[in-house]
C-alpha cells in the first residue's frame, strides 16, 4: 500500500464510504444480468450504462460512483512552491528514490510511522500526534545530514540480468546515446529502462562494488545524495498537518492512502 496520499474532507466519512459501496455493489448486480462483456451486444453495454448512470443520479453520487461530500484538498505549498509534494498530496513511492524507501535506508521515520495509517485506505488520524511526529522526522534528518557522513551518499543497486541484450562497449555506447536522444529538452532525465539505469544529466561516483542481493550477482554504485528535495518534502507534509489544524473542524480532514 501506498504509492500516492491525498488529504480529503469530509464531514461524515462512514456514511460517504458506505453509500459508494452500496453503489458499487448495485453497479455489479446491473452487470451481472448480462454475458460477459466482451460478449455482450453494443446495444447491451449502452442499456446497462444507463442503468448505471441512472442508479449514480438517483444515490446522488458523481463521477465514478463517488460521494459528493467527499472533498479532494491539494494546493501549491507556500514554502516551496513547485516541488512535487503538494499541500494535500503526498508521494510516497517504492522506487529506490521514493520517500518511504529513502528514509527507511537512513533510519528516519517514513509517512507510515508519521501517521499510522495501518492497512487502512482512509485514515483520520490524531493529526496533533502527527504533527509531533513529523517535527521528530525533520529533525532527525536534519542532525543526520549534518553530523552522520552515510548522509552524503547513495547506495545504487543494479542487478544483473540472465541473457542481457547489451554485449559489448559499442552496444552500451549505442544504448545510452539511444537514450539521451530520446530525452533531449525533457524533464525526465533519472529513470530505469529495459537497458539499465540511466542518469542523463550526469552522476558523480564514488565506488563500483560487486556483490549480491536476493535474485544473485549485482553490483552496487556509490553516489553522492542531495537531501533538500526531502527535508522540503516533509517540510510540505508539516504545513499540510498545520493546514488542517487551523481548520474549524480538523476531524472532518482524512488521509486517502492511494496503491
Amino acid at each position: 500500500m501506498g504509492l500516492d496520499v491525498y488529504l480529503g474532507r469530509c464531514a461524515n466519512l462512514e456514511a460517504a464510504t458506505e453509500q459508494e459501496s452500496l453503489f458499487e455493489k448495485a453497479q455489479d448486480e446491473i452487470w451481472e444480468q448480462y454475458p460477459e462483456y466482451d460478449q455482450m451486444t453494443d446495444g447491451q453495454k449502452d442499456e446497462a450504462r444507463a442503468k448505471v448512470d441512472a442508479l449514480r443520479e438517483k444515490m446522488g453520487l458523481v463521477d465514478w460512483g463517488s460521494s459528493p461530500d467527499k472533498v479532494k484538498v491539494k494546493k501549491e505549498s507556500e514554502i516551496h512552491p513547485g516541488h512535487l509534494f503538494k499541500v494535500g498530496y503526498f508521494r510516497s513511492s517504492y522506487n529506490s528514490g521514493g520517500i518511504n524507501s529513502v528514509f527507511r535506508d537512513y533510519a528516519i521515520p517514513d509517512l507510515y510511522d508519521i501517521f499510522n495509517p495501518g492497512n487502512e485506505y482512509y485514515v483520520r488520524p490524531d493529526w496533533s500526534e502527527c504533527l509531533k511526529r513529523c517535527k521528530n522526522a525533520i529533525e532527525l534528518l536534519k542532525n543526520g545530514i549534518e553530523n552522520n557522513p552515510k548522509f552524503k551518499f547513495v547506495v545504487i543497486e543494479v542487478s544483473k540480468y540472465k541473457d542481457p541484450e547489451i554485449d559489448s562497449e559499442s552496444t552500451a555506447l549505442d544504448a545510452f546515446i539511444e537514450n539521451l536522444e530520446q530525452h533531449e529538452g525533457s524533464d525526465f532525465r533519472a529513470y530505469s529502462g529495459r537497458d539499465g539505469l540511466f542518469y542523463l544529466d550526469g552522476l558523480k561516483v564514488y565506488a563500483v562494488i560487486n556483490g549480491r542481493n536476493r535474485f544473485g550477482e549485482c553490483t552496487y554504485v556509490i553516489t553522492d545524495r542531495d537531501f533538500s528535495w526531502y527535508v522540503q518534502a516533509l517540510e510540505i507534509v508539516q504545513e499540510t498537518i498545520e493546514y488542517v489544524l487551523a481548520q474549524e473542524h480538523p476531524e472532518h480532514y482524512y488521509l486517502c492512502w492511494s496503491s
